[in-house]
């Protein structure tokens, strides 16, 4: 029987758009052939995401890949930076707003604190209610130090939120994410789109 559902954030909960970031890079100066997916992932971007730098030494790491003569300011770099962040479309709200009273339900991402702090004050409001309250606890890498698909951060989830992971489903939209998470004891829902939503919501309880 579940009891507890750990959600994703981005890309599950809060659509994501890398090519209009990267064009939004472009736009202000950076050289976008050095600005790929597989680049966000790694280097400074990484190590924002585990919080081993802070915002100002991501801004002045993002200066390597300006090509202009016109350097882009920090408000500029950080306005580009938290584009990759569209919306949490309202089905989404609803589909927690179902779950909420059925589940614990729990957050984790791996995320910087500029892209968490954008999302906290334009993203999670609904209703005139932030949704943040309906998270028994949420885990950032940021502040962790630790990020999936390392089973490390699955592993203190379990300890800190005192959760059995039979008990538990982890939804995410990664494979290797979810795969990690199936090792550890996990049951796994990767999530495209919103087919999450058909398959958690309606049900009375998940076995």
């Amino acid at each position: 029987m579940i009891k507890n559902i750990v959600f994703d954030f981005g890309g599950v909960l809060c659509d994501l758009d890398f090519e209009h970031c990267m064009k939004t890079f472009e736009g202000i100066g950076l050289k976008r052939h050095l600005l790929k997916d597989d680049v966000i992932c790694t280097g400074i971007f990484q190590q924002f995401n585990m919080g081993t730098i802070t915002e100002r030494e991501f801004l002045n790491g993002l200066r390597q890949f300006e090509n202009t003569s016109n350097p882009p300011s920090d408000k500029q770099l950080l306005d580009a930076w938290n584009s990759l962040l569209l919306s949490i479309p309202p089905q989404r709200f609803e589909a927690l707003k179902k779950l909420y009273p059925h589940y614990s339900l729990y957050l984790l991402s791996n995320v910087n604190v500029s892209h968490w702090e954008y999302s906290v004050k334009h993203l999670w409001n609904y209703e005139g209610t932030s949704f943040l309250s309906h998270f028994k606890k949420i885990f950032l890498s940021y502040e962790m130090h630790k990020e999936k698909p390392n089973a490390d951060i699955f592993e203190e989830v379990i300890k800190v939120a005192d959760i059995l992971p039979e008990e538990s489903l982890f939804v995410d939209d990664r494979a290797d994410n979810t795969t990690t998470a199936e090792r550890v004891g996990f049951h796994t829902l990767q999530a495209l789109g919103d087919e999450w939503i058909n398959k958690l919501v309606g049900k009375k309880k998940l076995e």
